[in-house]
């Protein structure tokens, strides 16, 4: 239990056997989903709109396609769950701008993520575009929920409220899953406590043979 609080977050008493310790472990550091997939709306949860649609051709043409709402409007928002380590993770959304793209907020586990006043995916023409990467941290492994809403349209050339995005990618970008920066400090002698448990649990691990398999996040 201590080496699942202290690598994974994992609350005290909810971890009880190797097994769980093992199911931790699994959880890739690196994950990515594509909305372009014919099964993405059997992944993702509509939560407001009319329905997610598949295929949809961004800007009308067919090499470009995407899972979208359809008809879209202001306050479209999906779910997407996702399996997360715990600790420091960069973040990047590509899709598509057009002159009938809206603004995105992006939001993790019911708080806001995405950079202040949304991403607007306006356009004079249809055309790949993707945001720089954004830093999140997962407090704990295990899963988690991504939530997709259109906030609105650009203020002074949007026409439209269409959101066609192509990919989402998650990757670890620290080793040790403690806090970044800037983050509460720990208990006092907590870290230490920490560490030393990181020293040996991989120990345990190898001794009990705990074989992980990674589960699929979406193709890469």
């Amino acid at each position: 239990q201590g080496a699942a609080r202290a690598a994974h977050g994992a609350p005290p008493g909810e971890v009880q056997t190797l097994q769980a310790l093992c199911a931790l472990e699994a959880v890739r550091p690196r994950a990515r989903v594509s909305f372009a997939e014919e099964d993405f709306s059997k992944r993702a949860r509509l939560i407001k709109g009319s329905r997610l649609a598949y295929p949809i051709y961004v800007g009308g043409e067919r090499r470009r396609k995407t899972t979208a709402v359809n008809p879209p409007a202001r306050g479209d928002a999906f779910a997407l769950p996702m399996e997360l380590r715990r600790g420091r993770h960069l973040v990047t959304i590509a899709g598509w701008q057009n002159p009938y793209h809206g603004v995105l907020e992006v939001s993790l586990d019911g708080e806001v993520v995405s950079q202040s006043g949304g991403m607007d995916w306006y356009g004079p023409q249809t055309k790949a575009r993707t945001f720089p990467a954004f830093e999140v941290f997962v407090d704990r492994t295990g899963a988690h929920t991504w939530r997709f809403e259109v906030v609105g349209t650009n203020d002074t050339l949007g026409k439209g409220h269409w959101m066609c995005l192509d990919s989402l990618l998650v990757w670890r970008a620290d080793v040790d899953g403690h806090a970044p920066p800037g983050a509460p400090p720990p208990a006092p002698g907590a870290k230490q406590l920490a560490d030393q448990r990181l020293r040996w649990w991989p120990r345990i691990l190898s001794r009990w043979r705990c074989r992980t398999r990674h589960p699929r996040q979406g193709r890469s």
